[in-house]
């Protein structure tokens, strides 16, 4: 698997996959049927701020699969050197879900790193929020292609991945905000 920093950098396949993937492993949680793929694998979750709501959704997904979880503190680059931590993780960890104050931190954590690197939230990107939300409209609308969607508010990351999403898949997105943002 390589890293999920942006939408960008996967094509209308193989996000489509991921979104039947994601149909699938509904079925299965509801079913108590998760499938225990990361048996034997140790997740870290990385998570600067104070949001809870992505930890725990990550937390308790990786554990159903299988995963020992492990938590690291601390902001991406502030308590330890940005550069020695990819390789250093990756003896111990498979993978490293970040959530991340500085989206150009994580890239460049992205790029050091020879284990999978998931984009939980950054400054300018929330791909995974966008990818659930299209799972979800797919799922009660029974696709996305066409879908128009008015993102009311200012430049957000959300808004960005949003844009992202629009230019893998066949939907419209337009930004609504008063003038000055």
């Amino acid at each position: 698997m390589k890293n999920f920093i942006s939408l960008r950098n996967y094509s209308n396949k193989e996000l489509t996959e991921l979104l039947n993937r994601a149909d699938w492993l509904r079925k299965a949680w509801k079913n108590n049927k998760m499938p225990d793929v990361l048996k034997g694998k140790t997740v870290a979750l990385w998570f600067y701020g104070q949001g809870f709501r992505n930890r725990v959704a990550f937390e308790i997904g990786a554990k159903a699969m299988g995963a020992h979880v492990s938590f690291i503190p601390g902001e991406l680059g502030i308590h330890e050197p940005l550069e020695d931590m990819p390789s250093y993780l990756g003896n111990w960890l498979s993978m490293v879900i970040i959530r991340a104050g500085n989206h150009e931190e994580l890239l460049r954590f992205g790029l050091l790193s020879y284990i999978p690197v998931i984009n939980a939230r950054t400054d300018k990107s929330h791909p995974c929020e966008v990818m659930g939300d299209l799972q979800y409209v797919r799922r009660y609308r029974g696709e996305i292609e066409g879908l128009n969607l008015v993102f009311v508010g200012e430049l957000t990351n959300l808004c960005m991945s949003w844009f992202e999403a629009a230019n893998v898949f066949p939907i419209n997105v337009v930004q609504v905000c008063p003038e000055g943002y």
